[in-house]
């Protein structure tokens, strides 16, 4: 039924509902890999392919708005899930932003945490690190990950499915990758 050659190489929107995972976090104990696409797409704006967006913080009362790049509003949906997320005692996150090498041969890359945070501030800082236009900090100091490259979805959910794997007992705590 679906034609996928109409959806080859374009960002298709995806809605999911995440009730459960929120209530189930609110009960603390739940590690959760929340994984962010960094490939060149999330610098157009938010309903054009192509076209880069503007950047902006949270805070912006255009958030919304058409042109707002796609990396914009998916740091400050990461940021909020986050808060939520940690505010629960015993909840823990590591996040994987996943971008590809922009030429032949695509390989793809991650910038992961490695471990789970349970500190908002220090998790949120990482997210910043997705958008250098607007980051705190020094670029020159700290590492900034602009999207750039293609795009690698095993490779989120590689790293993801490892970080629990080596850092998580799902015998004691509910395991979630987003």
């Amino acid at each position: 039924m679906l034609n996928y050659n109409s959806l080859s190489r374009k960002t298709i929107p995806l809605r999911l509902g995440l009730e459960e995972i929120v209530a189930s976090a609110s009960f603390g104990n739940s590690d959760i890999v929340l994984i962010t696409d960094l490939s060149r797409s999330m610098n157009y704006s938010i309903e054009s392919d192509g076209e880069n967006g503007i950047r902006r913080n949270c805070d912006d009362p255009n958030l919304l708005s058409s042109n707002t790049a796609r990396i914009s509003l998916a740091q400050c949906l990461d940021k909020e899930f986050i808060d939520l997320v940690l505010n629960v005692p015993g909840n823990r996150i590591a996040i994987v932003g996943s971008f590809g090498d922009p030429g032949p041969p695509k390989k793809g890359r991650v910038n992961r945490t490695d471990f789970f945070m349970n500190d908002s501030s220090e998790v949120r800082k990482l997210i910043e690190q997705y958008n250098g236009s607007i980051s705190a900090g020094d670029p020159a100091q700290d590492p900034y990950y602009p999207p750039t490259g293609g795009g690698c979805i095993c490779c989120a959910l590689n790293s993801a499915y490892k970080i629990l794997s080596d850092h998580s007992d799902k015998i004691t705590r509910r395991q979630f990758v987003l």
